[in-house]
């Protein structure tokens, strides 16, 4: 897997502009945030929003998703595609630590994809009232007892592609898909809200998604 995107951020004045460019589409985009309202986590930074996940039939994991960012604690969950499953469950399976899966890509001539957290569940990283607040500065209403119910959830479980939210009975996958501009979610902001958190994206991206593909006033249609 190859380093896909490049970011970049400036500080203009009371904001800091955030640039990406995304290789593999050949398109730049562009998201701001007040500066003082940054959201600091040691487990939340540009460098984890630097990845994406390619669909090639190789294995070529980047170092920086193997070998440093679970064991350096700079983010909580990583996934990649692989052509040897077994050695990435050798590894991590030999760590307390850590929780490994292996997920099929549903199609015959791809690698599959391998899927290591931390043990645990985002609970026991995040403060999730602190977490609520800070979305709810920006204008975005979180449901928080389905926010509450993932985020007790264990982290391997939400990564697993087959969790279904207990209230909502809607079911929930990490990897954001889309059709056209409209992002296939059930969950919509609490289900992207915790596959930033997963991922280890700033709130400050996450927050910029949810205002771009999630209507506030047809969300709510589960409840």
């Amino acid at each position: 897997m190859k380093k896909d995107v490049i970011i970049s951020e400036e500080a203009n004045g009371e904001y800091t502009v955030v640039t990406i460019k995304k290789l593999f589409e050949n398109k730049t985009t562009q998201y701001k945030y007040k500066t003082a309202n940054k959201y600091e986590s040691p487990y939340l930074s540009l460098e984890n929003l630097s990845y994406h996940i390619s669909l090639r039939n190789e294995d070529e994991t980047d170092d920086y998703l193997l070998n440093h960012a679970l064991q350096e604690n700079k983010k909580l969950c990583v996934s990649f595609f692989t052509n040897t499953p077994e050695v990435i469950e050798n590894v991590f399976n030999n760590h307390e630590r850590y929780s490994v899966l292996i997920r099929e890509t549903g199609k015959p001539d791809l690698s599959k994809l391998a899927v290591v957290s931390r043990k645990g569940c985002l609970k026991d990283y995040f403060d999730m009232d602190d977490i609520v607040d800070w979305y709810e500065r920006q204008g975005i209403t979180v449901v928080d007892s389905i926010l509450e119910s993932m985020m007790d959830e264990e982290m391997i479980t939400l990564l697993s592609g087959e969790y279904e939210h207990p209230v909502v009975k809607a079911k929930y996958d990490f990897i954001i898909r889309f059709e056209g501009d409209e992002v296939l979610q059930n969950l919509k902001a609490e289900g992207l809200i915790v596959t930033g958190l997963l991922l280890g994206y700033p709130l400050e991206s996450t927050a910029d998604l949810i205002k771009e593909v999630v209507d506030p006033f047809s969300r709510r249609e589960f409840w």
